[in-house]
């Protein structure tokens, strides 16, 4: 079974899950502050946004990572690959809203944690980005 070599290769079917989910509107590496958000993206029916931070294996990083994301985005994920997935510690992230994507080689994406709504989301940082999301998308 292949396994991925490089956190790049995550960012295609975590994109193609939320874009079945309504999320049309992505941008990769989005800068927040001196972070980079692996994937924001805005759903505009729903009027929602999802950060996303990729990880290969180090969960924890990502995690920490996360909980910064929330000062901007609705819903907050942690994505790795299923193998790495299995191992995070899931009550930790459901404490603190996050949730979890495993990726499968196939590729295909599977929520093993819905993320709860951010409670600590800024309204200015969030509409900051809504505004981005509505010009033209990568």
């Amino acid at each position: 079974m292949p396994t991925f070599r490089k956190e790049s290769a995550l960012l295609d079917p975590v994109r193609g899950s939320l874009r079945r989910h309504g999320y049309h509107r992505q941008r990769p590496e989005v800068q927040f502050f001196e972070y980079s958000m692996d994937l924001y993206a805005y759903a505009p029916t729903k009027k929602t946004t999802t950060a996303v931070e990729l990880k290969l294996r180090r969960w924890m990083r990502g995690f920490q990572q996360a909980l910064i994301y929330q000062l901007c985005a609705d819903f907050v994920y942690l994505a790795l690959p299923m193998c790495a997935a299995e191992r995070v510690d899931r009550p930790l992230l459901a404490k603190h809203g996050l949730g979890l994507i495993g990726i499968h080689p196939e590729p295909r994406c599977i929520v093993l944690l819905k993320a709860r709504q951010s409670t600590v989301v800024m309204p200015s940082y969030r509409d900051f980005y809504v505004r981005l999301m509505q010009e033209k998308c990568p």
